[in-house]
């Protein structure tokens, strides 16, 4: 009589992808029921936009012509000036939005001896952010993605030598899960 094999246990690997496969998942079916409520936002802010918002979807070269359609610029009007008015207000390129500051469990005068080096470091991030595409990028991203409610930067350095280069994700591309206690949780591009 021959034995039955032993059922084989899966590679790491493959539990892994399959988790990264049901996350995925679990953020199309969050951002689903909003799909048509993100259309119609696109369709006043940015109609020449593509409207297709399943990331999995590919993206045509075929201009959408139903901008005719609209009866109103209002939307136009009201998300440039959103967006102006929120990089003006909390990350205007002229000045430093944010500072380093003594941290609440820092040990008594442990701050008294970083403060001037966390206050040269807080000028080198900002002097590379403005060398950086960010601010571009931000505007960009911004209009109309920050007045429908969901924005995203991808932020990376390519090589050591090169500036930190930033774009702006479309909602389209962008899906976001919740956590276990109804917090952004995974994000996939």
């Amino acid at each position: 009589m021959a034995k039955a094999q032993p059922k084989a246990e899966p590679s790491p690997d493959t539990t892994l992808q399959q988790e990264a496969v049901d996350r995925r998942a679990a953020t199309k079916a969050i951002k689903g029921p909003w799909e048509m409520d993100f259309r119609e936002c696109y369709f006043f802010a940015s109609p020449h936009r593509n409207r297709l918002m399943d990331s999995a979807s590919a993206s045509t070269m075929a201009r959408i012509q139903d901008a005719a359609e609209l009866n109103t610029d209002e939307a136009f009007i009201l998300c440039g000036d959103f967006t102006t008015e929120v990089v003006n207000a909390f990350m205007s390129p002229d000045k430093p939005w944010c500072v380093s500051g003594r941290g609440m469990d820092l040990p008594d005068g442990v701050w008294e001896k970083v403060k001037d080096q966390a206050k040269a470091n807080d000028l080198a991030i900002f002097n590379a952010m403005r060398a950086s595409n960010l601010y571009p990028e931000v505007a960009k991203g911004f209009y109309p993605d920050l007045a429908i409610g969901t924005v995203a930067l991808w932020i990376e350095r390519p090589h050591i030598s090169r500036p930190i280069m930033v774009s702006a994700v479309p909602l389209r591309e962008i899906e976001i899960n919740l956590g276990p206690y109804g917090d952004i949780d995974d994000r996939f591009v």
